[in-house]
Formats: C-alpha cells, structure tokens, sequence
C-alpha cells in the first residue's frame, strides 16, 4: 500500500511539473511562474486550454508565427509578463494592478516560454 502511495505522488508531481514551472524568472518578483509556449495560439483568440489562473490573475502565452508571446492579467498587484525564446533572448512588460501586460520576442523553432511574476 505505502509503495502504491508513493508511487502515485511521484506520478502526479512528475505530470504536473511537466506543465508549469513554479519559480519566478524575475529575482525581484514575489512570486512567479512559466510554461512552454504552444504553436498556433494567438493573443486575440486564446483557447482554454493555454489559459491559466496563475498568481491570483490570469496567465496566457503561446507562439504565433515568429512571435513567442506571453500576457498576464492582475486586477490587484503590479505584475509582468514575459516571452522567452529558445536562444536566451526575452522581453518583459510590467504593468500596474488592473492594467495587462503583454510582452511579445521572436521566437525559435523549440524553447519557447512565457511567464508571469507578481510584485
């Protein structure tokens, strides 16, 4: 039983990290996270699938085309969202509490990311 047990919560860590990375790419950030981009999401047209509640806002990214791009909505909390690309480059939009942030960088073939921090 405690083995099944085991086995389980190291499935369940392992598909859910899969997913989501729950460490802020910003140091001065309270809090934060980031995702792979999807291909084919566009920032007008976002799909439930690549939306996220995420820090107490709203999380969407994804890559357009030869855009990486990453938003985040905070009605509370001066918040950011940036888009990374596979070859280290990123760009970040902080914004205000109630104002969306919306940062967009070309993107590579693989390593898109988005992520979003709260401050």
């Amino acid at each position: 039983m405690k083995k099944t047990i085991l086995f389980l919560g190291i499935l369940a860590t392992t598909v859910v990290g899969g997913f989501s990375v729950q460490a802020s790419e910003d140091p001065e950030a309270l809090f934060g996270g980031g995702m792979e981009a999807r291909n084919g999401v566009t920032p007008d047209d976002v799909v439930p699938q690549s939306r996220y509640a995420a820090g107490g806002g709203d999380f969407a990214c994804g890559v357009n085309g030869f855009k990486v791009w990453a938003r985040y909505d905070h009605s509370r909390r001066t918040h950011s969202a940036t888009a990374k690309n596979g070859w280290g480059g990123s760009v970040r939009d902080k914004q205000g509490a109630g104002r969306r942030a919306y940062a967009t960088a070309n993107a590579a073939l693989s390593g898109n990311t988005g992520w979003w921090n709260v401050y």
